[in-house]
């Protein structure tokens, strides 16, 4: 099998939890080409390894992707399509607090 895949990287105010509209609008053209396609789709995000369990970026990463997990399936995306994905990593993006990486995964 050959998998194709495409990201889209989404990046949020400090204070911002829910999609933006151009964010949303982006998101929704990109659904309509893949819905009836077996595409699973990623959120996912990194941060620091010595990161504590407690910490409040952490936990409002948690929420936005639960957040874009209900917009996806509001767009008639199925539940079993999307996985949510936070790593520990060495070398993480200066802004990881405030960015979610959307995978969509196709064959």
């Amino acid at each position: 099998f050959k998998f194709n895949e495409k990201r889209e990287t989404l990046s949020y105010s400090k204070e911002e939890i829910k999609l933006g509209i151009k964010q949303k609008k982006r998101i929704i053209e990109f659904i309509k080409t893949i819905i009836d396609d077996p595409v699973k789709i990623v959120i996912s995000s990194s941060f620091p390894m010595d990161l504590n369990q407690s910490n409040k970026g952490r936990k409002k990463l948690k929420t936005r992707a639960l957040n874009l997990r209900i917009f996806l399936i509001n767009q008639g995306i199925s539940h079993n399509r999307i996985s949510i994905k936070f790593d520990k990593k060495r070398n993480v993006s200066k802004n990881w607090k405030n960015e979610l990486t959307l995978s969509f995964i196709g064959t």
